[in-house]
């Protein structure tokens, strides 16, 4: 069979990657050698194709003329493997030089990762061994792993700025993905007080989260309950109550006398856009008329774990005779589910007589996350 000898002298990828390939195959003689270096290279547009200047030659290096198939080929490994794109052209030589462009390979099979080139000519075998295609320096800053580092303090502000022009469609600026269960498709990591992910839109949604994602965020939620809020533990309990025009209460004993207990019922977002809260805090507040006449002697809240069943969160015992408020921390029993998140707030108060109240502003809990 015929050989013909194919030395590729430029190869340049779209996407700032180029390489320069010399391999051999098979036919007679021809024409006298010329210099390599005399070929100047040509100025493209950056498109979708992979643009080609080549010199063909026999083996004895004297350059051809005339019509050849060319099938270009792209790989993701030196040998074997099945290639990622390809494209066959009717490529004109003359003098041994030519010009194709690889026009059937895409952005997503040129992704950063090493590739190798297999040319094939007419019906010869494709030559080996396959060239490597190497990264021009600029285009390492793209490749998988790359980081791009710098300092930008004027428009856009920002090291790499990605814009999609379309004015229609479903047109992203940035996707992300990953194929790792506790992986982050993007993430932001911002030091000295910056924000790591910001989102804002002139009309439309600046931040959304569909399907079955998680926003998460370790920053503390605050749910604010009323004292005009309360019921009485018994219905048949004497006690009075006057509600303030600011949502607070004001509790008296009633005509009965003896030690009484309000329930302050709380409702929560147990879990909050696909994360799990956690109660840190509880804080009462109060104001006692006459802390010798009047006062809280016992604070404890429960969670509810079914209709008939619950735990402790705190169970205090401590008195609060003055005009202030009253936190509670906990470390147990505080995660809520989306099974559980009714909590229930009992204080017990202590009247001497019907003429002191005891004023209940409101409940603050404080949440946290993960």
């Amino acid at each position: 069979m015929k050989t013909r000898k194919f030395l590729a002298i430029l190869l340049v990828v779209v996407l700032l990657l180029s390489v320069a390939v010399s391999i051999g195959q098979a036919q007679g003689p021809g024409a006298e050698p010329v210099n390599e270096t005399s070929i100047e290279l040509e100025q493209g547009l950056l498109d979708d194709g992979i643009p080609i200047q080549g010199k063909l030659t026999d083996n004895h290096g004297y350059p051809l003329n005339g019509n050849y198939s060319i099938k270009f080929s792209l790989y993701k490994s030196s040998t074997g493997g099945t290639a990622v794109c390809t494209d066959t052209d009717a490529v004109h030589v003359s003098s041994g030089l030519f010009t194709a462009k690889i026009d059937f390979c895409t952005a997503s099979d040129i992704s950063g990762d090493q590739l190798y080139l297999g040319i094939k000519v007419d019906s010869d075998p494709e030559m080996t061994p396959r060239q490597p295609i190497y990264a021009v320096p600029y285009a390492r800053s793209l490749r998988p792993g790359a980081h791009i580092a710098g300092s930008v303090t004027a428009s856009p502000y920002a090291v790499l700025q990605v814009w999609n022009t379309a004015t229609s469609g479903s047109a992203y600026g940035i996707k992300g993905g990953t194929d790792s269960s506790s992986g982050r498709a993007i993430y932001g990591d911002a030091l000295n007080g910056g924000t790591g992910v910001y989102a804002n839109s002139d009309t439309g949604v600046a931040f959304k989260a569909a399907g079955t994602g998680v926003i998460q965020s370790t920053a503390r939620s605050y749910i604010f309950v009323p004292g005009n809020a309360f019921v009485r533990n018994i219905n048949s309990d004497s006690t009075r109550w006057d509600v303030q025009t600011n949502g607070s209460v004001k509790i008296w004993r009633g005509s009965a006398s003896g030690n009484k207990v309000i329930y302050i019922p709380i409702t929560l977002p147990a879990v909050l856009y696909g994360q799990p809260v956690k109660v840190k805090y509880v804080t009462i507040y109060y104001k006692c008329q006459d802390g010798a006449k009047g006062y809280i002697y016992g604070t404890y809240l429960y969670k509810q774990t079914d209709a008939d069943s619950q735990v402790t969160l705190v169970a205090s015992s401590t008195h609060h005779t003055h005009n202030a408020a009253s936190s509670y921390a906990f470390a147990v029993n505080q995660s809520l589910s989306s099974s559980q998140g009714i909590l229930g707030l009992h204080l017990y108060l202590s009247f001497s007589d019907d003429s002191h109240y005891v004023q209940i502003g409101g409940v603050r809990v404080t949440l946290e996350h993960d």
